[in-house]
């Protein structure tokens, strides 16, 4: 008996992810914002209003054990954020958004039908169900949550006092047209006089 061989046609993907940090400034304004997408590299199909902000210090955690209240006050006057009036996003960003939020929602539903059959179970089961449910509505608002914000699609944070978004994992396409942006501006703003008159 022959061996049937079948040719496969593999396409492989492989994408460089580099730390980008762009001015503060330009991501308020809009100048200079690269036309595809931080995660991905493709073309952006929407744009959004998103807003960036700091990661709390790993000091702030410490706060927990005092109060969660003293935490949120005092990581919330700490941090600092950047408004990006239009951020780019692409076709895949919005499609991953969709799928984390219809994901979340499956989550909290199996959380309610948990929480439904507390009424039809025994007793002893029904602490349990009751317990399983409030940890599925728990998660599904997390997931839900994480899935449908842009700002997580976007994953950028401020950096330096305010002064710069980073984006830790950025596609190199992004990379390539912020750098290209921040020289561009550089030489616009390079004095036309000699150093030395």
């Amino acid at each position: 008996m022959d061996d049937l061989l079948l040719p496969i046609n593999a396409r492989v993907e492989v994408t460089v992810a580099v730390e980008v940090r762009i001015p503060a400034q330009f991501v308020a304004t809009g100048w200079g914002t690269p036309t595809v997408c931080a995660r991905h590299g493709e073309p952006a199909v929407e744009q959004k209003r998103v807003t960036f902000i700091s990661r709390n210090p790993g000091w702030s955690y410490l706060l927990l054990l005092a109060a969660l209240l003293v935490f949120v006050i005092v990581t919330a006057a700490i941090r600092k954020s950047v408004v990006a009036p239009a951020w780019p996003f692409c076709a895949r960003c919005k499609q991953e958004r969709k799928q984390g939020v219809i994901m979340g929602l499956g989550i909290l539903a199996a959380g309610v039908v948990a929480f439904a059959l507390t009424g039809v179970l025994p007793d002893s089961s029904g602490g349990l169900a009751a317990f399983i449910g409030f940890l599925l509505l728990l998660t599904g608002l997390i997931v839900a949550l994480r899935g449908g914000s842009w700002v997580m699609r976007a994953n950028g944070h401020v950096i330096d006092g305010g002064q710069a978004v980073q984006f830790d994992k950025a596609h190199e396409s992004f990379a390539a047209q912020a750098f290209a942006a921040q020289q561009a501006a550089s030489q616009y703003a390079a004095p036309t006089q000699p150093p030395f008159a």
